[in-house]
């Protein structure tokens, strides 16, 4: 999934130094944007029982990235 640059500066800025975090709920996929550490921004999306993560740099750009997913 790609996420637009300039949404992830927005968030971030939003929530940096906080505890808070973003949640979004689409088509049943949830979408939380947190701030994982300084200056990283940590996304989980979760489709049923599948879950994405990425983190970003506060630029905007891929840290890391794995796929979550539970054994049928």
């Amino acid at each position: 999934m790609r996420i637009n640059q300039n949404i992830l500066k927005k968030i971030y800025k939003s929530i940096k130094g906080t505890n808070r975090y973003i949640t979004k709920y689409e088509n049943g996929i949830k979408t939380t944007f947190r701030e994982y550490k300084k200056d990283v921004i940590e996304v989980v999306i979760k489709d049923g029982e599948d879950e994405f993560v990425s983190r970003y740099d506060k630029n905007g750009f891929v840290i890391y990235t794995t796929v979550l997913s539970k054994k049928k």
